[in-house]
């Protein structure tokens, strides 16, 4: 798009923030993405890979699509908590997160290598393996 098209909404957006964007070090970002992994674990989601940016997360489980809100929900509350014990307590998540149901395996396959691309993005990024997953990129 022509430089400042998007300006107007920008700024907009901007000046209804109630406090700094947020922007998570490689350290928080490690805290965000083990606390969402330690409550899919305790509430039996299989994670298939998992992005934690500065400033995104994107995840990839098998939800039950009528639970999903909720799961992600307790995951966001228990990565808060977990930021809160490592000094970071201000407020962090949107009211509600964009969930979308994989349609087919094509869409399946995309989103994973979309999620796992994050790591060149600097993200912490987690996959799942048949030895129940592992870290493939921490950020610096």
């Amino acid at each position: 798009p022509p430089k400042g098209l998007y300006e107007g909404l920008y700024q907009s957006s901007q000046d209804s923030l109630k406090q700094p964007r947020v922007v998570l070090s490689a350290q928080q970002q490690m805290v965000v993405g083990n606390a969402f992994l330690e409550t899919f674990n305790i509430c039996a989601v299989p994670v298939l890979a998992i992005a934690v940016h500065s400033t995104h997360l994107h995840l990839q489980g098998e939800f039950d699509p009528a639970r999903v809100r909720i799961l992600c929900g307790k995951a966001k509350r228990n990565a808060w908590l977990r930021l809160c014990e490592v000094g970071c307590n201000l407020k962090l998540w949107a009211k509600r997160g964009k969930y979308q149901p994989i349609k087919d395996y094509q869409h399946h396959k995309n989103t994973h290598a979309y999620i796992l691309k994050h790591a060149d993005e600097n993200a912490w990024v987690w996959k799942w393996n048949k030895k129940g997953g592992s870290v493939i990129h921490v950020p610096k």
